[in-house]
């Protein structure tokens, strides 16, 4: 993506890995600052929510949270933690 023109430029290169097991999927996504490389962190997964005082609850298949400013370490914690169905972890750190 160097020496291109931003407007040229459609996305960031994104990786996409899921744990089928659990329909547990990281995207990452990866950015070239000034400062230095940085990653985003996609954490998609089934999540029920609550709303109306915990009355109502909905299960979301599709439910994400996203992490920006990563590091490669923290990513190579998240691909582990998926991998071995940390699902603790990913929530802890990524959720």
């Amino acid at each position: 993506m160097k020496g291109v023109e931003e407007s040229a430029i459609h996305y960031a290169p994104t990786l996409e890995i899921e744990n089928k097991a659990n329909a547990n999927l990281l995207s990452i996504t990866y950015r070239e600052e000034e400062k230095g490389n940085e990653f985003y962190i996609f954490y998609t997964r089934p999540k029920t929510t609550t709303r109306f005082f915990g009355l109502i609850k909905d299960t979301d298949d599709h439910f994400y949270s996203e992490r920006t400013g990563q590091t490669m370490s923290e990513v190579k914690d998240a691909v582990k933690a998926l991998i071995a169905d940390d699902l603790l972890t990913l929530e802890k750190r990524w959720g």
